[in-house]
């Protein structure tokens, strides 16, 4: 079995401790040893660091083997909640300043996956950031801190901005070696969907182990799976996707920051969001107008009422959800515009497939004018799911001879 291993970028820092050696260890600047911890993550340290020194992913240090560090980087634990999860993040923020990171929008994937059919299976890899191993001649870069004891972390750490890179460019690099493989996947950093028609989930396993990487039991789609955050399940012989999980409540202190993030997990990314997205759009707004900094304490009422109402109407009648399959090459597209917003949908076979909304700035320009560049953004939208004809819906009969006579000079 081959071993999945990759050389790190080297880090470079400030001068720091000397050791006996008389070498003088690197360390990053912003370097913070004794940061605090919350209450459940000193709870899970000892048996965390027991797993990970078990699985290889800290190693102590030895100078006489590797030399004196030359690296010091804080390592915090870090629960994922919504996933029940525990990852050793580290803070890459100097490095991370130096390199652009890579933009992979998830966007583009459900455009991609949701054309794919119903027969389809999900591969996910088991921790999959620390699969990928660091050569050993560079250990003495990222070295951490534990209770007074040093350790190498052998493996990709959660927090450098290049690490989604990393993991995609060895995942479709093993991917690749198989051409029955590649042509019936598609990956997503650790996330494989395996058409089934093409190639069978279990080939798909099978070829990651070849390779040193442990993938999880495939979960078959019309079964129930969880893609790209979205729930996704079978129905009368079609695939439908919900929201995944619950909310949760209102943040305890509303600030700029927690509005916006509460907002996030509200419509996340979505395709189609009905009356939800606009509404988040403008509690965001409203966020930006009473507050000057992200962590400014929002005073009143008004931001707390707008969330309590919206989340009542989302127990009621979610309108996150939608049909998953998308099949055809023919789509309506809505578009319509008013003084707050404009919005746009796509239709196809009778189901609305995506739909998005963008608030007018204050200086709004004449109502036409919205109605125009709603047609535009439309338009956008369904090109970007490649459809070789488009029935442009609107209300408005002036964008409408605006059209026609642009086609026809």
């Amino acid at each position: 079995m081959r071993r999945t291993s990759v050389p790190p970028m080297l880090l470079h820092g400030t001068p720091g401790r000397r050791h006996g050696s008389g070498q003088v260890e690197k360390s990053l600047a912003y370097c913070r040893i004794g940061w605090s911890n919350t209450p459940c993550l000193v709870e899970l340290e000892p048996s965390m660091k027991r797993k990970w020194i078990k699985d290889g992913w800290l190693v102590p240090h030895n100078e006489c083997k590797h030399g004196p560090p030359k690296g010091l980087i804080p390592l915090m634990a870090v629960v994922q909640h919504n996933k029940g999860k525990v990852r050793p993040v580290l803070d890459f923020r100097e490095l991370n300043d130096t390199f652009t990171a890579d933009s992979d929008v998830c966007a583009d994937k459900l455009w991609e996956w949701r054309k794919q059919g119903i027969n389809l299976s999900m591969v996910d890899l088991k921790k999959a950031y620390l699969q990928i191993h660091i050569h050993e001649s560079f250990w003495p870069y990222q070295t951490v801190m534990y209770k007074g004891c040093r350790y190498f972390l052998t493996c990709l750490g959660f927090g450098l901005n290049v690490a989604p890179l990393i993991m995609k460019t060895v995942l479709n690099s093993v991917l690749s070696q198989d051409l029955d493989v590649k042509r019936g996947t598609s990956a997503y950093i650790d996330d494989v969907l395996v058409n089934e028609d093409v190639v069978t989930a279990s080939r798909v396993v099978e070829h990651f182990e070849r390779y040193g990487l442990v993938a999880k039991a495939p979960e078959c789609v019309v079964d129930g799976a969880r893609i790209l955050g979205l729930r996704v399940w079978s129905e009368h012989g079609k695939l439908y996707w919900g929201r995944d999980g619950g909310l949760g409540g209102l943040p305890r202190h509303m600030t700029r920051r927690t509005v916006f993030s509460y907002c996030g997990k509200l419509v996340g990314n979505f395709p189609v969001c009905g009356w939800l997205r606009v509404a988040v759009a403008y509690v965001k707004r409203r966020a930006n107008l009473v507050t000057q900094w992200w962590d400014d304490l929002i005073i009143g009422d008004e931001l707390k009422i707008l969330l309590e109402d919206i989340m009542d109407r989302v127990g009621e009648d979610d309108p996150v959800r939608g049909r998953w399959d998308v099949t055809g090459d023919v789509a309506k597209v809505w578009v319509d515009a008013s003084s707050l917003a404009m919005g746009a949908m796509i239709e196809v076979d009778g189901d609305i497939i995506e739909d998005a909304t963008w608030l007018r700035p204050n200086c709004a320009s004449h109502i036409n004018m919205a109605e125009l560049d709603a047609v535009i953004k439309g338009l956008n939208l369904v090109l970007a799911w490649h459809m070789r004809r488009a029935e442009l819906m609107t209300d408005s009969s002036t964008v409408r001879r605006w059209i026609n006579d642009g086609f026809t000079g």
